[in-house]
């Protein structure tokens, strides 16, 4: 499965050029999770990142890799496509794609390990998807 059609299985947009991210079941996630999404430069050899990675490596060698470390599937797939659908489209459709570095930081953001005691981590572990929507 290529990028683009990656995209547009996870994404749809509305009249107004809002992007969205579509409800897939678990197993739609699955065969998902093995997609390719690029090849990331790295001089121990080069790594192919797929969507269910825990880890997504950039496209150029210099910059830091997004961990999603979430615990919760359905919340791990939105904040993957999120992450994705800003890096090739930005926020609308047609819009600028987000640098590496921003998206990283709302990635990271999200995706916040329990080691730490951020709002937003007890928003996802207790599954507030409500809550959650308002902040991202």
């Amino acid at each position: 499965m290529h990028l683009t059609e990656i995209v547009d299985l996870i994404s749809t947009t509305d009249s107004a050029g809002n992007i969205r991210i579509n409800a897939l079941s678990k197993e739609q996630i699955g065969n998902l999770d093995k997609s390719t999404l690029w090849i990331s430069p790295n001089p121990a050899g080069d790594i192919e990142v797929t969507f269910g990675d825990n880890y997504w490596y950039p496209e150029k060698y210099r910059d830091n890799r997004i961990a999603f470390d979430i615990g919760v599937e359905v919340l791990n797939f939105e904040v993957k496509a999120s992450t994705l659908c800003l890096l090739t489209h930005g926020v609308v459709e047609g819009g600028v794609p987000l640098k590496w570095s921003t998206v990283l930081s709302r990635a990271c953001y999200l995706s916040t390990g329990p080691t730490h005691d951020h709002s937003l981590h007890k928003l996802i572990k207790s599954r507030s998807v409500e809550q959650l929507q308002t902040r991202f």
